[in-house]
C-alpha cells in the first residue's frame, strides 16, 4: 500500500459526516493516530462477542452487517464509504453484538477506542451526529428485521 500524506488523511476525515465539524488539531490527531486497514472481501473486520477495541471509518469498498452464526446468520445492512463500524460497542463498553464481513475490498481507519471516545466527548456536534447516525441505524434495523 502507498503512503498516506497527513493533509489526505485530514481531507478524507472532513468528508465523514460526524466528524467533519471537528478542530483542525482533533482531525489531524485522529489521523495520525489511526491505523489504515484492508479487508479482502469475505474477511471479518469485527466479529459478534467479540470486545470492542476500535471503530473503523470505511474509506472505500462496501461491508455487510450480519447476526448469528456463520452458518445461518442474516445480513441487515449494508455499510459503504464514510460510515462506521463498531461504534455501537464502543459507546455501550459491550461486545460487538453483529458482524461485519467486507462485501468487496475494503479499506478503512481503524480509531482506537481511547480516542475515539475523547474525540467525541470533546466535541458536541460530533456527539449530537452520532446519536443521529445510531438512531438512524437503529431504525433502519427495526424496519428490516420487521419484514
Amino acid at each position: 500500500m502507498n503512503p498516506v500524506s497527513l493533509e489526505s488523511e485530514v481531507e478524507l476525515i472532513r468528508q465523514v459526516p460526524i466528524l467533519c465539524n471537528l478542530e483542525l488539531a482533533a482531525q489531524k490527531m485522529l489521523c495520525f493516530v489511526s491505523e489504515r486497514c484492508v479487508h479482502e472481501p469475505g474477511q471479518s473486520v469485527i466479529r459478534e462477542g467479540e470486545r470492542a477495541d476500535a471503530t473503523y471509518i470505511i474509506i472505500d469498498g462496501s461491508a455487510e452487517v450480519n447476526v448469528g452464526e456463520p452458518d445461518c446468520s442474516l445480513t441487515i445492512d449494508t455499510l459503504d464509504r464514510h460510515n462506521l463500524i463498531g461504534e455501537t460497542g464502543i459507546l455501550s463498553d459491550s461486545p460487538h453484538a453483529v458482524t461485519v464481513v467486507a462485501k468487496t475490498r475494503l479499506e478503512t481507519l481503524r480509531v482506537p477506542t481511547d480516542v475515539f471516545r475523547k474525540i467525541i466527548s470533546s466535541c458536541p456536534d460530533a456527539a449530537v451526529q452520532l446519536s443521529r447516525l445510531l438512531i438512524r441505524h437503529f431504525a433502519s434495523i427495526t424496519a428490516k428485521l420487521g419484514r
